[in-house]
């Protein structure tokens, strides 16, 4: 996998799922604010969030591609020179 595929949604999405899995094994009680009534879905609503981060990280890596090939190539002419930087 390219590095260029990971940005900040799919980060998110990965922190997100880690932290419903842990609500899975471990019970909701470690997804709750201490003194806070425990939550019966907070892993589902985590992993709700995963998804939908996931998707927005999807999307937008696909818009970034496409807006990459649209644009034209660099010509010789057009790159910067060595001496010029």
């Amino acid at each position: 996998m390219k590095l260029h595929y990971l940005n900040g949604f799919i980060l998110s999405a990965a922190a997100l799922l880690v932290v419903a899995v842990a609500g899975v094994i471990m019970g909701n009680q470690v997804l709750a604010e201490p003194g806070s009534p425990v939550n019966g879905r907070a892993w589902a609503e985590y992993l709700l969030a995963a998804a939908i981060m996931l998707v927005n990280g999807i999307l937008s890596i696909q818009i970034a591609n496409e807006a990459r090939s649209r644009q034209p190539a660099a010509t010789a002419a057009e790159a910067p020179k060595t001496s010029d930087v």
